[in-house]
């Protein structure tokens, strides 16, 4: 018999800035035993891919009660890029095992109020600059629309010419 996950999880509010603290809550089982730990990553959705993995995060838990729920507050990174941010699911582990839950949602990280500090390049959040996303995931799927269109094409072509000859041979 198959053991009876249980993966739920919601982030309060659903907008915070740099530094901000959200409540993460939700609960983690495998049948009635609680998971070891949880987390769920935070893609941010603007940009080529490159700067999506460079500007996520996770948010950790660590402690999950007996009743495998948990409630915590964390913090939002302070270098974290204001802007639109997928969060979709939680994933719940129990020593070798991991499970997710349906997509939590979409999380907002608002502009911060608070001047910059003049912190170091090597603590800058990575965002891309309008000229280098050209060569993204868009113009690949581009390309490869158009060459499975040609290929499409010649294949019926090559039917069609080859189902005349065959024809043709036996009149």
């Amino acid at each position: 018999m198959f053991p009876v996950l249980v993966a739920e999880a919601a982030l309060s509010p659903m907008s915070a800035k740099p530094g901000g603290q959200v409540r993460f809550s939700g609960k983690c089982l495998m049948d009635t035993t609680p998971g070891d730990k949880a987390s769920a990553a935070v893609y941010w959705t603007a940009g080529p891919l490159e700067a999506e993995i460079a500007n996520s995060f996770w948010l950790d838990i660590d402690e999950i009660n007996d009743d495998g729920t948990f409630d915590q507050l964390l913090t939002i990174p302070k270098n974290t890029v204001p802007g639109v941010y997928r969060v979709p699911d939680l994933t719940c582990y129990l020593e070798d095992q991991a499970w997710d839950s349906a997509e939590i949602g979409i999380f907002t990280v608002l502009a911060s109020d608070t001047p910059s500090t003049g912190s170091s390049s090597a603590d800058a959040p990575v965002v891309p600059v309008l000229a280098e996303t050209g060569n993204g995931a868009s113009s690949l799927l581009l390309w490869s629309a158009v060459a499975v269109g040609v290929l499409g094409v010649g294949l019926v072509a090559r039917a069609r010419y080859t189902g005349k000859r065959l024809n043709g041979d036996r009149w």
